[in-house]
């Protein structure tokens, strides 16, 4: 007998009830084990107008896969008798995940235009005139004899340049594509896919309500609330949700848990694959949209403008748009990554490279159809989905407005390190392993691209190694002068530097300084991801995590060693320079500025590992800034305006901006006097820390375009 939950009714209770009056919802007890109750996990929902009688509860005609996917258990589920989604009779079968068939383009994409990218124009000519400048007159002045020291060095200059001028060639044509909407008579249903596994009910719930917040009709939105956890807090809070928006279709499901021989993919992708064979077993439903648990929506026009580009293009697979996250003031962690939203995404779009990321994002069904649905081969699902799109020959495409607006970013050293180094090892196992056959020469650069970020891991190695060894015994890779070395590499670091900022923030100093101290200090999880990805090979992988949804603040001095060891040595290495050979002072002015700049970077990040712990409070701060307060808005056309007043849905309502403050421990055990009333605590090792929210942007578009930038 399946267990109760409190506040629902029984089978017994639901079967007594009269038929409900229109705009009254009605509740669904489902037994998986009856006969054409539903796929995978126990719970369907189908549309009726009276109560159900006590069996069968669904008529959904199943394949013989299906049915054998049907686990035990059961649970109490929900539709609305106003919705209008369209009940499916019948099922359409995925398509084999090894078959190889290329699909034909139907017709041309939809129109877009140019991203005006001058500076970073002009910065990457200046920087490939300074490569060509430097990069040979390194190589014929190497030491030779010295190959232990001057070939790493050699290599990391060569990886540098490398990743550097094929960012250039990936990101010299930036697009976007035409805003294009849905009219209101034509709207569409759409499913909207949230797995969850251990996150707060409280913010689970948020996102639904983002989600029938927007402007879409509620009756046309099919919402699944995949539960690997399996709690019944969680089933309450999506049952409270439901009874507070009657007129949409709220389903809570169990997907089989992992290791169950009916499970297809571990972690989240065995979630959403379960809740997809739900959506196709119960609902005839041509677009699904995906959305992390935490991730409320951003702009209320998401769909609007996702379905916009959908409809008018047949090739279209998936619609990606911004991901941002209510950050701490300056994003010290860069979590809202403007490098790659704000830039890096238009040139993909512009190659057809755009893949999806994991929430925020809307699927044409057909397509998720035509790649077997979420793969599992990696640790998540969003990368490797894209490709396979990608490789049969749909597009993908890019909107920048703001989709998602996370409720929590990692603020914690072990937290973040767990995030990118999950990141790093899906791409470098995907450079590695993955199959990119199908897609054409641009695309292939413009997955080549991340995986030599992260492959500067290395390089970084081997400077900081070969740094050190000239300081401190004196052994100088290059034969040449103090004034021939100064000449060639002083254009060569200036130009590299301008063109990190401009694709990192589009001019923004503070956001391209910021990606270099979490790109420096990273390389000891970069490594591992490498190594990992290397030795697991194509067939195993390691067993995937879900990010922590709090931050936990300490002093994470042993997970920083690496990086305050090499801050000391090459602190260290400039002393001894100084003190003991001043005469090589001339000679290892080089090598001492590198040194410093490195051991700057380092610093930077290694003071990151105390992080929300202060001996001293600081008044007349925000604590929690806004999604954008990233240090650098990036580019952002003129047909994508930002609307910044607008406010967040949030538990207790809309937040609009108001000031905050600080408020940190300085000694464990010890507990906040003050907090301003609406803000939120988060645990620490040290106590608690209060925080005030801020409202985060939306990013709309505009009723009437323009074809200029901003």
């Amino acid at each position: 007998m399946a267990e109760e939950i409190e506040g629902l009714d029984t089978p017994e209770e639901a079967g007594r009830k009269t038929a409900p009056t229109p705009g009254q919802p009605a509740w669904y007890w489902s037994r998986p084990n009856e006969p054409n109750t539903g796929p995978s996990s126990g719970e369907v929902i189908i549309q009726r107008q009276t109560s159900p009688p006590p069996a069968p509860l669904a008529e959904v005609r199943m394949s013989d896969h299906q049915a054998q996917t049907a686990t035990s258990g059961a649970r109490y589920v929900r539709t609305s008798t106003q919705s209008t989604v369209t009940p499916r009779r019948g099922v359409a079968q995925w398509r084999r995940p090894g078959t190889e068939t290329r699909r034909q383009p139907s017709g041309p994409p939809n129109p877009s235009f140019a991203v005006p990218s001058v500076l970073l124009r002009l910065s990457a000519v200046a920087f490939v005139l300074a490569t060509l400048w430097y990069l040979p007159w390194m190589v014929v002045s190497i030491r030779h004899d010295d190959a232990w020291l001057t070939m790493p060095l050699l290599g990391a200059n060569l990886l540098t340049a490398g990743s550097m001028l094929l960012a250039i060639f990936n990101n010299w044509s930036r697009r976007a594509p035409r805003p294009n909407h849905v009219s209101a008579e034509t709207r569409p249903s759409v499913a909207v896919l949230i797995p969850t596994c251990g996150e707060p009910p409280s913010m689970v719930a948020l996102t639904i309500e983002s989600v029938l917040d927007q402007n879409w009709p509620q009756d046309r939105l099919v919402i699944i609330v995949g539960d690997d956890a399996h709690s019944d807090e969680m089933a309450e809070a999506v049952y409270d949700v439901a009874e507070r928006f009657p007129a949409s279709s709220i389903i809570y499901h169990e997907p089989p848990r992992r290791g169950d021989a009916r499970r297809r993919g571990d972690a989240k992708a065995g979630n959403l694959n379960s809740c997809y064979e739900l959506l196709k077993a119960g609902y005839d439903v041509d677009w699904v949209e995906t959305r992390d648990a935490d991730d409320a929506v951003g702009s209320p026009d998401f769909l609007n403008n996702c379905l916009g580009q959908l409809t008018a293009d047949d090739d279209l697979a998936f619609v990606q748009t911004i991901k941002t996250a209510r950050v701490s003031g300056g994003d010290p962690f860069d979590n809202n990554f403007i490098a790659f939203y704000r830039g890096n995404m238009f040139a993909r779009h512009a190659a057809n490279a755009v893949f999806p990321c994991g929430s925020g994002l809307v699927w044409r069904r057909e397509a998720l159809d035509d790649v077997g649905g979420f793969p599992d081969w990696n640790l998540v699902e969003d990368l490797q989905s894209g490709v396979n799109a990608l490789r049969r020959g749909w597009r993908g495409a890019y909107i920048p407005i703001v989709g998602v607006v996370s409720q929590h970013a990692p603020e914690d050293i072990p937290n973040v390190y767990k995030q990118r180094g999950t990141w790093a090892l899906d791409t470098i196992r995907l450079l590695l392993w993955g199959n990119f056959r199908g897609l054409g020469i641009r695309q292939y650069l413009q997955f080549l691209e991340p995986g030599l970020y992260y492959l500067q891991c290395f390089g970084t190695i081997a400077l900081i190694y070969a740094t050190l060894v000239t300081l401190f015994f004196h052994i100088h890779p290059l034969i040449s002068s103090q004034a021939e070395y100064w000449i060639h590499l002083l254009p060569f670091v200036a130009a590299l530097e301008l063109l990190l900022v401009m694709l990192a923030g589009g001019g923004s100093a503070r956001a391209g300084w910021r990606m270099r101290v979490m790109l420096m200090g990273l390389f000891p999880v970069f490594t591992k991801a490498s190594v990992l990805a290397l030795v697991y090979g194509p067939k195993r992988k390691p067993t995937y995590k879900v990010t922590r949804k709090e931050d936990e603040f300490a002093l994470y001095w042993r997970e920083t060693m690496i990086q305050s060891g090499c801050v000391l040595a090459l602190v260290a290495s400039i002393i001894y320079s100084f003190t003991e050979s001043p005469k090589h002072f001339t000679i290892d002015a080089g090598a001492i500025y590198w040194a410093f700049f490195f051991s700057l970077l380092l610093a930077g990040f290694v003071r990151k590992s105390w992080f929300g712990i202060s001996l001293l409070p600081r008044r007349g701060q925000t604590d929690r800034g806004a999604a954008h307060d990233s240090g650098g808005a990036g580019q952002r056309p003129r047909e994508w305006s930002e609307e910044s007043s607008s406010p967040i849905v949030t538990p207790s309502g809309p937040q609009h901006r108001r000031p905050g403050r600080i408020l940190v421990l300085s000694a464990p055990g010890r507990r906040a006097k003050h907090r301003r009333p609406g803000a939120s605590r988060t645990s620490s090792r040290f106590g608690t820390r209060s925080r005030t929210l801020e409202p985060a942007p939306r990013l709309v578009a505009r009723s009437t375009w323009t074809s200029h930038f901003s």
